[in-house]
C-alpha cells in the first residue's frame, strides 16, 4: 500500500498549533529523502509563457529564486510590467483608499456602471432574486490580505468597501460586533456548524470560510445566504459586545491563509 500526499511545505501555517505537512516533509527529507519529488515545472505558464505574478511570488516561496528572478523588481520600477501583475503606490490611509477605489474602478471595466454599482454587480446583489438562487455569485469578486488590523488588513478594507457600495448609508443593520451589517454586504462564516435554514427548516452545515451575503438586516438580526446553498436562508442574531466570538465577519476583503 502507498500513501501519497500531494502539498506545498511552504505555505502560510495553519492557525493553531501543528505544521502537519511540513513537519512531516522535513522529516522525510532527512529520514527518506526518495519519499519526496518536488514540482519544478510551472505548468500553469507552459502555454501563455513568463509570468510576472510567478516571478515575484517566487521571492516568497521558501526556496531560492532562479538566477534571473531579481528581473521583475527592474521591471516593478520601470513599470515594464506584462498583463498578470500591477503593482500600485501608496503612503497613508487616505490615499490607500484612493487609490483602491481607482483600481477597482479600472479593473472592473464598464463606462456605464459608477463604482457602487460595479462592485454590487461584481459581487452578484444587484438581481437579489437571481443570487438567492444562485448565491455562488457572490464568489466571482474578492480581495485578499495577509492581515486583519493594520490600515491594509481586512478589516479597514471593509469598511472602505461599505463605503463604495454605500451600504452603511442604508438605514437598518444589524451588529454583530465589532461590524454593523447591512442588506447587500459580502460576508463570510468563521465557524464549522450545523445551523437552521428558511424556509425548509432544515438542519444545514455551514463550514469556516464559506462565503455568502446579506438580504436582510434590522436590530434584531440579519438574514444570510450562502454560497452552495440555493434559495435557503439562515438568521444571525445581533451581538453588541465581545462576550462571544462572532460567527460571521464582512468579506468584502479577506485573509490568506
Amino acid at each position: 500500500n502507498r500513501i501519497i500526499l500531494i502539498g506545498d511545505p511552504y505555505q502560510l501555517p495553519p492557525i493553531g498549533e501543528g505544521r502537519t505537512f511540513s513537519d512531516l516533509c522535513n522529516y522525510l527529507n532527512n529520514e527518506v529523502p526518495d519519499a519526496i519529488i518536488s514540482l519544478k515545472t510551472v505548468v500553469r505558464t507552459i502555454h501563455s509563457g513568463d509570468s510576472d505574478f510567478l516571478a515575484l511570488a517566487s521571492w516568497f516561496s521558501g526556496t531560492k529564486p532562479d538566477i534571473n528572478a531579481d528581473e521583475i523588481f527592474d521591471k516593478i520600477q520601470q513599470g515594464k510590467l506584462h498583463g498578470d501583475l500591477s503593482v500600485y503606490i501608496w503612503k497613508d490611509e487616505s490615499e490607500l483608499k484612493n487609490v483602491i477605489a481607482d483600481v477597482i474602478d479600472k479593473e472592473l471595466n464598464d463606462d456605464q456602471l459608477s463604482l457602487k454599482e460595479k462592485i454590487v454587480k461584481a459581487i452578484g446583489v444587484n438581481d437579489m432574486t437571481s443570487a438567492k438562487t444562485n448565491p455562488e455569485v457572490v464568489e466571482n469578486f474578492q480581495v485578499l490580505s495577509p492581515v486583519k488590523n493594520p490600515v491594509w488588513g481586512t478589516y479597514q478594507l471593509n469598511s472602505y468597501f461599505q463605503e463604495f457600495t454605500e451600504s452603511n448609508k442604508i438605514k437598518y443593520s444589524t451588529t454583530i460586533f465589532p461590524n454593523k451589517l447591512y442588506y447587500g454586504d459580502k460576508v463570510i462564516q468563521l465557524v464549522n456548524e450545523k445551523m437552521k435554514s428558511y424556509p425548509s427548516k432544515r438542519q444545514q452545515q455551514l463550514s469556516n470560510g464559506q462565503i455568502g451575503f446579506v438580504s436582510f438586516a434590522n436590530s434584531q438580526s440579519a438574514q444570510v445566504f450562502f454560497s452552495g446553498i440555493s434559495n435557503e436562508t439562515f438568521y444571525f442574531n445581533a451581538q453588541n459586545s465581545d462576550d462571544t466570538d462572532p460567527k460571521i465577519d464582512l468579506a468584502y476583503a479577506i485573509t490568506i491563509h
